[in-house]
């Protein structure tokens, strides 16, 4: 993982990119990551639903990064979008709002 994330500085460095970001690292992947990046991630995405709120990986990542994005299936075993329980007016909300709501 630090050979990649190596390269993926000299791609910052040599303006190919703005910044990095990482997705579905563990706590400790995060720890390990910064403890040699020498250009630290500014987000990170992780998987965060009414059925799996994640919330030790979402505090340790909110104290540890920049930005936190989540992201749900949409089809997962409990199938979100047909709970009856979170069942919303699709037509009447944004997309930005669905992700929103998970907070």
């Amino acid at each position: 993982m630090q050979d990649t994330w190596q390269e993926m500085e000299k791609l910052v460095d040599d303006g190919l990119v703005k910044s990095i970001g990482i997705s579905n690292f563990s706590c400790k992947k995060i720890d390990t990551l910064l403890a040699y990046a020498r250009i630290k991630p500014v987000a990170v995405q992780v998987e965060v639903h009414p059925y799996f709120r994640n919330q030790k990986l979402v505090d340790h990542c909110k104290s540890k990064v920049p930005l936190l994005f989540c992201h749900a299936p949409v089809y997962t075993q409990q199938n979100i979008l047909h709970d009856h329980a979170l069942r919303v007016p699709w037509g009447q909300i944004e997309v930005k709002q669905v992700c929103l709501g998970v907070f």
